[in-house]
């Protein structure tokens, strides 16, 4: 699967069957016209224009259980924030913020990969229990999460991720 970096606040992540777009509503919105069968907002409140996204067949503002194309997603609601437990290409992945992360931390499990949208500092115990093989950042406060965590991570537009090649130890990357 790739997570890309679509523009400053909204990435795609990109599997075998199916593309997501994760964004915050209100955010900056799509420059140029971009596919994906489901786009899932961070924040259940305000809209987000779908007016650029080609081929949407779900869009994802409220907790519940979805499928889309094959890709089981879960989402918690806490304080109007959005926290996903995706399943897609054989993969766990938890997405969010570092806000909505710090306030559901009980309910947290482990996951292959965590992609938090980086609007706050990040509580570094946190991530080592959810004990992520990849944590990825991306947003205004990337770069300060990757530092909290002690880790050196220089800037990409893009990864690729499989769980044939996931690391042994926590690797950590910053979109931009």
């Amino acid at each position: 699967m790739d997570i890309t970096v679509v523009s400053k606040n909204i990435i795609r992540i990109k599997g075998k069957h199916c593309a997501l777009l994760i964004g915050m509503s209100n955010s900056d919105s799509l420059k140029t016209k971009t596919s994906a069968d489901c786009l899932l907002l961070l924040n259940k409140a305000g809209s987000f224009d779908t007016s650029k996204v080609d081929g949407l067949r779900l869009l994802i503002k409220g907790p519940g259980d979805y499928e889309v194309a094959g890709v089981k997603i879960s989402v918690t609601d806490q304080d109007s924030e959005l926290v996903y437990n995706l399943q897609i290409d054989g993969m766990d992945l938890l997405l969010g913020s570092t806000d909505s992360l710090a306030k559901i931390k009980d309910k947290l499990k482990q996951c292959n990969a965590l992609i938090l949208y980086a609007n706050s500092d990040i509580d570094s115990a946190l991530i080592t229990a959810i004990e992520p093989r990849v944590a990825v950042f991306y947003g205004e406060k990337a770069i300060d999460c990757v530092k909290i965590l002690g880790k050196v991570a220089l800037p990409v537009s893009k990864i690729t991720l499989s769980t044939e090649k996931l690391p042994a130890e926590m690797e950590t990357v910053y979109l931009e």
